[in-house]
This record gives structure tokens, sequence and C-alpha cells, in this order.
């Protein structure tokens, strides 16, 4: 049951990174549609709320179908998303604040506070995601290595790479290696 639970919140995290984008340009919901229906099918009401949404909204990736998102706002309501049932009655669509627990809130709260606070600053900003690609790229693992024993996909761990390389401001494995070395410990950055 752990296990399954962690695989829904993979999912759904994965369908929130696509829906709501890496960045403002970057938003992909037939993408966001593939993960959040996998946690669906788990019965995540949050998932099926989210894929009510994705199809209401549609895209350029993904068409517009107000029946399958009546369809899902229904599924997620029954299992008791406030959400999905505020907009069966209401009648407005709501996007949701892409979802962060306190406690992430407040470690970025810090983090961008320390950051601002150093003089040098040359400490990159990674997220723990990105420490741990880092950590496993200077062991020597390939990213489909890496997407198997995080389990994430290769697109995502990809996505984590290019982002790392470029707060590093490396362009290559080789650079990664020439700059922080090859090892199995992972470099700590000032955070």
């Amino acid at each position: 049951m752990f296990a399954s639970r962690k695989k829904i919140e993979l999912w759904v995290s994965c369908g929130d990174d696509y829906f709501y984008g890496f960045d403002v340009e970057r938003k992909d919901y037939e993408l966001a549609v593939n993960f959040y229906e996998k946690a669906a099918k788990k019965n995540d009401p949050y998932a099926m709320f989210m894929l009510g949404l994705c199809y209401e909204l549609g895209g350029r990736d993904l068409r517009k179908d107000i029946r399958k998102a009546e369809m899902w706002y229904q599924k997620a309501a029954e299992l008791g998303n406030d959400d999905a049932q505020k907009r069966l009655s209401t009648g407005k669509t709501y996007i949701p604040p892409p979802p962060k627990d306190e406690n992430e809130a407040d470690k970025d709260i810090k983090n961008h506070r320390k950051l601002e606070d150093e003089a040098d600053g040359d400490s990159p900003n990674l997220t723990a995601r990105e420490m741990e690609i880092f950590s496993l790229l200077r062991t020597g693992m390939a990213p489909k290595e890496i997407g198997y024993s995080l389990k994430i996909s290769y697109p995502t761990v990809n996505f984590h790479i290019n982002n790392l390389y470029r707060k590093l401001g490396i362009q290559s494995r080789a650079e990664l290696f020439a700059k922080y070395g090859n090892s199995v410990n992972p470099i700590r950055f000032n955070r």
C-alpha cells in the first residue's frame, strides 16, 4: 500500500509539473493528462479533478472536451474533492495554485533569503531533486538509469539535468566531471 501511495504521489507531482509548466511557456496538458490518469485509476480525487480541468481548458496539445471534463469532475466530487464540488455547483472554472505543503514553502523562503544574504553569490540554488540527480550523475549513472532508480520518467530526468547544467554553468557531463569530479559522494552546496 505504501509503495502504491508513493507512486500515486509521484504521478500527481509529474502531472502538476506539466499542468502548471516548468516555466510559463512550457505547459503540456497532454503529458499532464497521462500522469493524472495513472493516479485517477487508483482513485485519487485530486488527479480526477485535475483531469477535468485539463479537458475543460484544452490547449495546443490537448483538445478541449467538456463531456470528459464533467465526467472527471463528477468522479472527483463523489470521492470528496471540494474543488470539483465547487466547480460542479457554481459552473465557474477554478484553477488551484500549484500544491505546496507548508514545510516546502518555509524551506523555499529560507533558501531564498539565505541566497540573497550570501555576498559571493556563487552558490547555485539546486532543488533537492537536482541534488539527487547531481549525485547520481557523478557516480557515472546514465539518465535512463537515474530515471529508473528515482522512479521518474526519462524526459523528467533530462529536464532536471538541463536545469542543473544551467545553474552550474556547464554544458555537458564531461564539464561536470572536470569541475566537480567523478565520485560517489555528493558535493554539498551552501544552501
